[in-house]
């Protein structure tokens, strides 16, 4: 089902967040499919439009059950059935929210230059930014899997954002045995989930983390921030916002209620 008009977005957690990702105009997904059940041969020869192409595809539950959800994976129609059926051994009422690749923008072989953000937007506070480097993303955070750089800015420093100066915590958080563990695991990850070989994945994994480019803070700091901050009045709580940065382009996932 095509969730651009409907009235889903309350009852699925990633899927909310997708829509406010939308009405504050961040650059996220032009359109985003919903499965809420297994899909027949009839369903399939029914979405012509999508059949045989490769979908970037989420997990996604009632709200609560984030933690307890699968990664993503890059799948066809065809398969969701079982990518569904695993989802729901995790939980009951699990879900897959998916975009056909060639609808949002972003190249099949996204692994080969990813970054990932996360935003902690304290209102009147500060702004915090954690960040994943090249070949790990967003996800590897919100799954608990630890972030690689941490930088935090007071409310009224805001705007040294956009000339990149010193944060006032600019810190590495990780560990290089730490950061070496992590980057075995995205390997395997990475492998399971993709059609790279061991030996191309890791030459896209440095071996040790990067810190964000001025590049990365720029359009985090223009197409996250500023268009969170100029939508203040729609939220009542500080607020997280969910990016990956591929190649060129930032893509926003998901704001949440801190």
């Amino acid at each position: 089902m095509d969730v651009s008009n409907c009235k889903l977005y309350e009852r699925y957690e990633k899927l909310n967040g997708y829509f406010w990702c939308k009405i504050c105009s961040l650059n996220t997904f032009n359109k985003m499919y919903l499965m809420e059940d297994y899909i027949n041969e009839n369903d399939i020869k029914k979405h012509i439009e999508i059949n045989n192409k490769l979908l970037m595809c989420r997990s996604d539950a009632p709200f609560g059950y984030r933690l307890n959800l699968l990664r993503g994976r890059d799948l066809y129609l065809h398969q969701l059935n079982q990518f569904l059926a695993e989802l729901r051994k995790k939980v009951k009422e699990a879900v897959i929210i998916f975009s056909p690749y060639d609808e949002i923008g972003i190249a099949q072989n996204r692994y080969n230059n990813t970054e990932g953000a996360t935003v902690f937007v304290e209102w009147e506070r500060g702004i915090t930014i954690e960040y994943v480097s090249r070949g790990f993303d967003v996800g590897n955070m919100t799954q608990g899997k630890g972030i690689h750089w941490h930088l935090f800015y007071k409310w009224e420093d805001v705007n040294i954002l956009k000339r990149y100066e010193k944060a006032v915590d600019d810190t590495k958080v990780i560990d290089i045995m730490e950061y070496r563990r992590q980057r075995e695991k995205r390997i395997n990850s990475l492998m399971c989930n993709s059609n790279y070989s061991r030996c191309d994945i890791e030459r896209l994994i440095p071996l040790e983390p990067g810190k964000p480019s001025k590049y990365a803070i720029d359009m985090i700091y223009k197409d996250v921030i500023c268009k969170v901050i100029k939508n203040r009045d729609l939220f009542d709580s500080d607020v997280i916002i969910l990016s990956n940065i591929y190649n060129d382009r930032i893509y926003s996932f998901e704001i949440m209620r801190a």
